[in-house]
């Protein structure tokens, strides 16, 4: 009779482990969302025709063409709702689509609106007809309270203490 005791615990031990290992993994990706904001490196938006001004000459000669300074491009995860105010973009910055990719590019932005235009300075770089982003944002679900991101990741700490309390307790009522 307690043989067949012990094999029970140990397939319930076997179980339990196996079932708390294959839960963990989504905690975890959960408390990643949640926690964690996205970067976008290298976020590609055309040059429209209305981003340019002609300056006379041939019609799409890049040396006839400046850049219009009032054309608003926005980026494809632009804060909305509650992030406008409680989490706008941040480490934003521009550049060319050229082999070599220029930050120097002189741009405004708008970080709460996800928004920038384009500058006709001497730094801005003229070079194919992209431009690429590079930025962070906050995703749906992010929590902006550093004091509720620190207890979110405690959840992911207590599913593995809770794991290895359960381990450990089939093991010793088992085998004391």
């Amino acid at each position: 009779m307690e043989t067949k005791n012990k094999l029970g615990i140990l397939i319930t031990l076997f179980i339990g482990v196996i079932f708390a290992l294959a839960i963990l993994p989504a905690i975890a990706n959960s408390v990643q969302d949640l926690t964690t904001k996205r970067t976008i490196a290298g976020e590609a938006q055309a040059i429209p025709v209305l981003g340019w001004n002609s300056t006379g000459g041939a019609c799409c000669d890049l040396q006839n063409l400046t850049i219009n300074n009032s054309y608003v491009y926005t980026v494809t995860n632009a804060p909305d709702s509650w992030k406008i105010n409680k989490c706008p973009l941040t480490s934003f910055t521009v550049g060319n689509s050229t082999e070599n990719y220029t930050v120097t590019t002189d741009y405004v932005v708008t970080a709460s609106a996800g928004t920038y235009r384009l500058l006709n300075t001497t730094t801005t770089s003229r070079g194919g007809n992209d431009t690429l982003v590079g930025y962070t944002y906050c995703d749906d679900g992010y929590i902006t309270n550093s004091g509720g991101r620190s207890v979110s990741r405690l959840i992911l700490i207590f599913s593995a203490l809770a794991i290895l309390g359960f381990a450990v307790y089939l093991g010793v009522k088992e085998y004391l």
